[in-house]
């Protein structure tokens, strides 16, 4: 038997991905509009264009702050281990 709250983890994962599938193309086509409307044409197409784009450049960034905090987070425990090891020999 399944345990509950792994299968209300994964509703909630379906939940996620459903809810995501219906509000970026929603979005997308209000921004665009948004862009068409206020620029032209010529803008929207650009704007709608580049979207695909910004989103591979911001899973990017993410993955690299994921890794930057990572590192920090390594060297504020070896820093405070070093701390640490300093008072035991004093």
């Amino acid at each position: 038997m399944l345990d509950s709250a792994l299968v209300r983890q994964t509703d909630y994962a379906t939940i996620r991905l459903l809810a995501s599938v219906a509000a970026f193309p929603l979005f997308w086509s209000l921004e665009t509009s948004l862009v068409g409307w206020a620029g032209g044409l010529r803008w929207a197409l650009a704007f709608f264009l580049s979207l695909p784009l910004g989103g591979l450049i911001a899973r990017r960034l993410l993955a690299e702050r994921r890794e930057l905090v990572e590192e920090l987070e390594r060297a504020r425990r070896d820093y405070a281990g070093g701390r640490e090891r300093t008072k035991l020999l004093n």
